[in-house]
C-alpha cells in the first residue's frame, strides 16, 4: 500500500487505519510505502510527495510515526534525488529514513524539477547503495529487461521498480523475471 502526505500524526494515523481495514479484511499488507518521490503540482504544493526531499528531517519524522503503528510490517519509501539541481539530497534523507526505521527505500533517479525527462542519473542509485543498509530499489527509464540489468549491474541495486515502461508493454515484468 502506498502512502502520501507530509504530517507524521496524520500519516501514522492513516496507517493505523489501512492496518485496521486490512486486518478485518483478511489481507495485511507487505509493507506500506511513503511516496516521497511525486513530482505533481497538485501533491508538492501541499508539502506532500517530492516536496519532502526539502525537508529531510520531517520525511524521518513520517517514517518514524508509521513504524510505530506498522509493528512487524515494513516502512518503505520511493524518493526522487531532490527538489532540483541546486537541492539534491537523496544520501542525506536516505541516511535519515533508514536511521528512522525503513525497511527499504527505491530511488527515482530524478529530481522533481527534471519530473521524466532527461535520463536518469544511475550514479546516485549507486552512491545511496553504497551508504545504506537497507535494500535499495533503482527506478526510473526501465523500458526492457536489458534496461533494468544494466541498472542493477552499474548501481549495485538490489532490484528495479518498472513505471512508465509498463505502459506500453505489460509484459516487462516477465522479461526482467
Amino acid at each position: 500500500i502506498q502512502l502520501f502526505g507530509s504530517e507524521p500524526d496524520i500519516m501514522a494515523e492513516a496507517t493505523r487505519k489501512v492496518l485496521e481495514y486490512s486486518e478485518k479484511n483478511g489481507a495485511l499488507p507487505s509493507a506500506i510505502d511513503v511516496n516521497m518521490g511525486c513530482p505533481m503540482p497538485k501533491i508538492v504544493k501541499n508539502g506532500d510527495g517530492s516536496a519532502l526531499m526539502k525537508d529531510p528531517k520531517q520525511a524521518a519524522n513520517i517514517i518514524r510515526a508509521m513504524c510505530t503503528v506498522c509493528g512487524n510490517i515494513p516502512v518503505t519509501a520511493k524518493l526522487r534525488l531532490g527538489w532540483d539541481g541546486d537541492c539534491i539530497c537523496v544520501v542525506e534523507m536516505a541516511k535519515r529514513l533508514e536511521e528512522a526505521g525503513a525497511a527499504a527505500l527505491c530511488i527515482h533517479a530524478r529530481t522533481r524539477a527534471e519530473m521524466y525527462t532527461p535520463g536518469i542519473h544511475p550514479e546516485y542509485i549507486g552512491a545511496v547503495k553504497d551508504t545504506v543498509a537497507v535494500p535499495i530499489i533503482g527506478n526510473g527509464d526501465i523500458f526492457t529487461a536489458a534496461d533494468a540489468e544494466t541498472l542493477m549491474q552499474t548501481t549495485g541495486c538490489d532490484g528495479v521498480a518498472v513505471g512508465r515502461g509498463a505502459l506500453g508493454n505489460p509484459w516487462i515484468f516477465e522479461e526482467i523475471h
